[in-house]
């Protein structure tokens, strides 16, 4: 706010001392009580707006204004501009509206209230299933990037083809999109969505082929996102049980197609080969960080296929090539080979200690435990230099002019994950706050360890932009609260500050909530922890076994649901 042009100004001293000056004449308060030289300089220039300041904001209101209107018309396009075949052209990549609006192809509004847009036949509201281009953008631009088991010209042929297998994926995904429309409450959203999955659901009890598979797949993430871990892991078994019932091989001399279904979905046989390759490892990928985070998981014995997908431009491409190509003999031809190679090898030895320890009950802390600990640790870190190597030499074989490269989605996911699975495997014998029991001394190591990890995390995290951080992995989500959660317990036991990075990982939940309700809880908390960060843990308004690190996160979820249902104020804007 500018000040008034007619008050008087302060004198000298107040002005170099920035204090509270009365402009007593001839000399002030404070010049009069400490014996100083007092005197007043005219303003040579009155306060205001800065030369420009105003054309500046006009000329970037008008391109406001232009970005505004080329969206709108690409979210409400001309009956002849709407594709009537596979929609196979690729979109370009201009930001595109945070929701929807229904239209009709005559580019009128539709209504979208609960009572008459429902079929009797089908969940799915009428005119949702016009919306075809529309929720394939919405698809594509926010989910593909991180969840890339379908090839972009089967998004626009699983949305227009009515052949029942290809219906499910086409409804899965609308489970996903209609909570991107705008124009309605999140409560009208979300029961439209909820209805489209039991839908699903119980057709794919019947349907065992490779689009089944993939539709139980989105609706997992779906769960995941929302914090649902006991439909999340039923359907997840589902998955992995009817997978392998389709003997998905990527041997070189093994089965290139399903045994239990011939027909091939896909305008390519090689793009059919790798979705199939692709759907089998986000299984794995998936069931994998889910262990790591549960105390009492048993993975289901593994059918990971052999071979790794193809890179990212071949996977982009019109025309798929053959399937698992490399680049320039490159190890890894993608964020996603990295992240499913870190999954499925490394953070899969974390979890078989863990659950080793606890099938033995074996005591962390003993020097075993804590020998054994390190070895995992430092081999982690051995593949963390692996990891960053390979980054850069597959960004300078792909995109050596990108100079945002190493923060493509799954690269960023990969960093994050890696980190987590430090904390994962040392954050009980870290510190613990007064007012938990502990039955060890804790260990230096794992307090350095899983501070390094939190740090490396929160660096990568505060590169994101914010509409790649709004419309993340939820994984990343999950990622993001282990490492905040090991910074409030850590502050909490050196009874200091909050640190930067802790502002920054719950800035990053604040974000992430405007899609996925996991992150508002977990945001929720975050903020409740750093407002008693003095706080003694017994008089903690949070459960006590927040505070203690020897529970794994997923494993206190229903007690923090708990929580958040009796005692959280909603946070204002999040869903």
């Amino acid at each position: 706010m500018s000040s008034d042009p007619d008050r008087k100004p302060a004198c000298t001293v107040c002005r170099q001392r920035k204090v509270a000056c009365d402009r007593r004449r001839p000399r002030c308060g404070l010049c009069a009580k400490s014996g100083f030289e007092c005197g007043y300089t005219p303003r040579e220039h009155r306060p205001g707006l800065r030369a420009g300041y105003v054309a500046q904001l006009e000329k970037r209101l008008e391109t406001l204004e232009k970005r505004m209107d080329e969206v709108v018309s690409r979210l409400s396009p001309e009956p002849s501009e709407v594709p009537v075949s596979n929609g196979a052209a690729l979109l370009d990549d201009q930001p595109m509206n945070q929701a929807i609006e229904p239209r009709s192809q005559n580019g009128t509004l539709l209504d979208v209230s609960l009572d008459n847009s429902h079929d009797t036949e089908s969940s799915s509201p009428r005119w949702l299933e016009g919306l075809e281009f529309e929720l394939r953008s919405v698809w594509l631009q926010q989910y593909q990037s991180w969840f890339p088991i379908l090839h972009h010209t089967s998004v626009g042929n699983v949305l227009l083809d009515d052949r029942p297998e290809q219906r499910l994926v086409a409804k899965a995904i609308r489970a996903v999109c209609v909570l991107d429309v705008g124009g309605m409450p999140w409560e009208q959203r979300l029961a439209w969505s909820q209805k489209i999955r039991e839908e699903v659901i119980l057709e794919c009890l019947t349907s065992t082929t490779l689009r089944s598979v993939q539709a139980l797949l989105i609706l997992a993430m779906l769960f995941w996102g929302e914090g649902k871990w006991s439909e999340y892991g039923n359907l997840i078994a589902m998955c992995r049980r009817m997978s392998q019932q389709l003997e998905v091989s990527a041997g070189a001399g093994g089965p290139r197609y399903s045994l239990g279904s011939t027909e091939t979905f896909a305008i390519n046989p090689d793009i059919d080969y790798e979705e199939r390759l692709r759907t089998c490892w986000m299984i794995e990928i998936l069931d994998s960080v889910f262990a790591l985070n549960v105390g009492s998981h048993v993975s289901s014995s593994s059918t990971s296929p052999a071979r790794l997908p193809c890179s990212d431009g071949s996977w982009a491409s019109q025309v798929s090539g053959e399937a698992g190509t490399r680049i320039e003999n490159l190890e890894f031809s993608s964020g996603f080979a990295m992240c499913i190679h870190l999954c499925t090898v490394e953070l899969e030895a974390v979890h078989r200690f863990q659950q080793a320890s606890r099938e033995s009950n074996s005591t962390p802390g003993n020097p075993d435990w804590q020998t054994t600990a390190q070895r995992l640790d430092e081999r982690l870190t051995i593949w963390r230099e692996e990891f960053v190597a390979a980054v850069f030499r597959l960004i300078n074989a792909v995109s050596h002019e990108d100079s945002r490269g190493e923060m493509e989605p799954f690269i960023v996911l990969t960093n994050c994950l890696l980190n987590m699975g430090v904390i994962s495997l040392l954050q009980s014998q870290s510190s613990l706050p007064q007012g938990v029991q502990s039955d060890s001394d804790s260990w230096p190591y794992a307090n350095h360890r899983c501070m390094y990890a939190c740090e490396n995390m929160a660096a990568k995290i505060r590169r994101m932009e914010e509409d790649k951080l709004r419309y993340c992995s939820p994984l990343l989500v999950l990622a993001i609260f282990v490492a905040a959660r090991f910074y409030i317990v850590h502050t909490k036991c050196l009874q200091a500050d909050v640190s930067v990075n802790l502002h920054s990982l719950a800035y990053s939940l604040h974000i992430c909530s405007h899609r996925w309700p996991l992150a508002k809880m977990f945001e929720a908390v975050i903020r409740t922890a750093v407002a008693e960060h003095r706080t003694p843990v017994l008089e903690s308004a949070l459960p006590v076994e927040f505070y203690d690190l020897r529970h794994q996160v997923i494993d206190i979820c229903p007690l923090l649901q708990r929580w958040m249902e009796n005692s959280w104020i909603p946070v204002p804007g999040a869903i």
